[in-house]
């Protein structure tokens, strides 16, 4: 039987001379999306950890394996969609190119969730990940807004459907500073407002996606509207916003 490797640097080595770059690549392709993960072999094959388990890859005679399953990010369920097997996990074909930049974001969605359940007061995408609906408000004296929100690239996204000028939005945008809420839990964020095409496409998928009933759609609509896209804010936690 052949030995178990120890190190990602043997698992690389016995595996074929045609899969070897591609090994290398996807090692340095974690690296560089979470350079705060360590490496290891688990199960026998390399692993990646940050807070929990980030990503395992895994060489077969077709195909890379990568695991465990994706959740939490809908925009990136769909990109994966082709290459997802029976229990969810990836099996990247060898006869296709290799979806790096995908890897890339799985690492980071994964490594955030990790350090939002390692930090639970911090966990902006998780509560959003989680409720239809969620509160929000700028600074200390207004009151909460119930609004739509979802995830992508493990950050929270928002619009304003009609943008007052003494709404939750306006408020932000007079002051960046304000709390996100879904029932009793409270995480303080800093609001941005965000630009690029490809970024607003992700986020109309992510609201299509999450919101996906009859009766949604046709506000959903809406809220992919140019007049609407425009008004796109994510919410950082606090903490991370600041450094």
């Amino acid at each position: 039987m052949k030995a178990a490797p120890s190190t990602i640097d043997d698992y690389i080595a016995g595996a074929s001379a045609k899969v070897r770059p591609i090994l290398k690549k996807i090692r340095a392709t974690v690296r560089k999306a979470v350079p705060e993960a360590e490496e290891k072999i688990s199960y026998r094959i390399p692993a990646f950890t940050a807070n929990g388990i980030v990503l395992f890859f895994a060489a077969f005679k077709d195909h890379i394996g990568i695991y465990p399953p994706v959740r939490g990010d809908a925009s990136l369920q769909r990109a994966l969609a082709r290459y997802r097997g029976p229990k969810g996990n990836l099996k990247l074909p060898l006869d296709e190119p290799i979806p790096y930049d995908l890897i890339a974001r799985i690492a980071k969605l994964r490594a955030a969730g990790n350090l939002s359940r390692s930090q639970p007061g911090k966990s902006a995408a998780s509560l959003a990940t989680d409720s239809k609906m969620v509160g929000v408000r700028s600074g200390r004296d207004h009151r909460f807004t119930g609004i739509w929100a979802v995830v992508v690239r493990g950050c929270v996204f928002v619009r304003s459907w009609d943008d007052q000028p003494a709404g939750w939005r306006a408020a932000f945008v007079d002051e960046p500073h304000g709390t996100l809420r879904v029932g009793e839990r409270e995480v303080a964020v800093q609001a941005r407002a965000v630009r690029g095409k490809r970024l607003l496409d992700e986020i109309d998928e992510a609201y299509r996606q999450k919101y996906s009933s009859a009766a949604s759609r046709k506000w959903v609509r809406g809220l992919c509207g140019a007049r609407r896209r425009a008004t796109t804010m994510e919410l950082v936690p606090r903490t991370r916003a600041s450094k």
